[in-house]
C-alpha cells in the first residue's frame, strides 16, 4: 500500500509537470520514511506496529525510492539532489538506505546523494536558500539556525526556506527572515495515532516549484483518496 501511494503520487506530479523543463529536482529522503528500527521500536524506544519484517521493510522501501528517482530522471533528464534527513523513528535505517543509494548511483553524475549524517542539509539555488530538517529536536530554535550555520549562503540569497517533517500536518510559519514549511504525509493511521485521536490529517504530498531568480512560484498537491 505504501509503495503504491508513493509511486502513484510521483506519477501524478510527472503528469502535472510533463511540459516543464527543470534546472534541478530536489527529492528529500528520510523524515521517518521507515516506521521503526530493526528492534521494532523507534530510536527513542516507542514500540511500533509494522506489517513487514525489518528485512522486507528495508528492501521494499529502498526499491521504491530507486524506482521514484529513476522515474524523475527518465522524464526530466536534469540533476537530482537527494539529501538525507534522518528522522526520530528510523534514522539509523535511513542512513543505511542512503549509503545503499549512494553506491547504487555511484556512476551517475546527475544523481547526487547527500548521505552525510548531518541532521540539517542546505542547498543554494539562485536567489533561494533551502534548508532541510526533521525538526524533532530544534523546535522554535530552527528559525535562527540557518543564519549561523551557513551565513555566506544566507547573505547571497533573498528567499530562505526550511522544509521539515516530524509532525504529520501541513503548516507554514515565518520568522527571522525565513519560511518554515512543515510537510503533510501519506502515512496511514497506526494503533498509537488511533488511540491518541490523530485521525484528522489529510493524506497528501506537496511539491514546490522555485524560479532561479524570483523564488517560489507554485505549490502542488497530490491527495490520496
Amino acid at each position: 500500500i505504501a509503495k503504491n501511494r508513493l509511486i502513484e503520487s510521483t506519477k501524478k506530479y510527472i503528469i502535472k509537470n510533463k511540459d516543464k523543463q527543470f534546472k534541478q529536482i530536489i527529492f528529500c529522503i528520510g523524515q521517518d520514511y521507515f516506521n521503526a528500527e530493526a528492534t521494532g521500536f523507534t530510536i527513542g524506544g516507542t514500540k511500533q506496529d509494522c506489517d513487514l519484517k525489518y528485512s522486507g521493510m528495508f528492501e521494499k522501501g529502498t526499491e521504491t525510492i530507486i524506482e521514484i528517482i529513476d522515474m524523475w530522471f527518465e522524464k526530466f533528464k536534469c540533476p537530482i539532489y537527494i539529501p538525507l534527513v534522518q528522522g526520530n523513528h528510523s534514522g539509523y535505517t535511513e542512513y543505511y538506505m542512503a549509503q545503499y543509494l549512494k553506491a547504487w548511483y555511484r556512476n551517475e553524475d546527475y544523481i547526487i546523494i547527500d548521505a552525510t549524517p548531518n541532521p540539517r542539509k542546505y542547498l543554494k539555488f539562485g536567489n533561494n536558500l533551502f534548508g532541510f530538517s526533521h525538526n524533532a529536536d530544534e523546535g522554535k530554535r530552527l528559525d535562527g539556525i540557518m543564519q549561523v550555520e551557513v551565513p555566506q549562503l544566507w547573505g547571497e540569497t533573498i528567499e530562505r526556506t526550511w522544509f521539515t517533517g516530524h509532525l504529520h500536518n501541513e503548516n507554514v510559519i515565518t520568522g527571522q527572515g525565513v519560511f518554515i514549511r512543515q510537510a503533510p504525509t501519506l502515512c496511514g493511521t497506526d494503533v498509537w495515532h488511533k488511540k491518541k485521536g490523530y485521525v484528522q490529517n489529510i493524506y497528501r504530498t506537496q511539491s514546490f516549484i522555485y524560479n532561479y531568480n524570483e523564488g517560489l512560484t507554485d505549490i502542488q498537491y497530490v491527495k490520496v483518496l
